[in-house]
């Protein structure tokens, strides 16, 4: 695997990469998903906890957490999104209702 370098030619670890940095310390929560072979969470920033109550290794251990903490009125509109079926979601912000464990809900767009 090639590292990234700098503008100045310097190899940049992980840690030093200005977008890694803004993504972990926003207030926003990022996820990161690769497509294939089969999809899975490959990075989940640490606000994710502060909105959901889950921490990012719950959301990386435990791949259906995405589905059974939205909120069951909600769930048929993510999956028309995650299948794309439905093209009018891509046109405004997309918001649902999340369950956290300590049974409080939050909207998230």
């Amino acid at each position: 695997m090639q590292r990234k370098r700098s503008a100045r030619g310097d190899a940049v670890s992980p840690s030093d990469d200005p977008i890694r940095l803004l993504v972990d310390h926003a207030q926003d929560v990022v996820f990161r998903v690769q497509l294939t072979p089969r999809p899975r969470l490959d990075y989940v920033s640490p606000s994710v906890q502060a909105v959901t109550g889950y921490s990012p290794a719950d959301w990386c251990v435990r791949p259906e957490l995405a589905l059974t903490v939205v909120h069951p009125g909600d769930r048929r509109k993510l999956q028309d999104v995650l299948s794309c079926r439905s093209r009018r979601f891509l046109l405004a912000p997309f918001v649902m209702r999340l369950n956290r464990p300590n049974g409080t809900t939050v909207f998230v767009e």
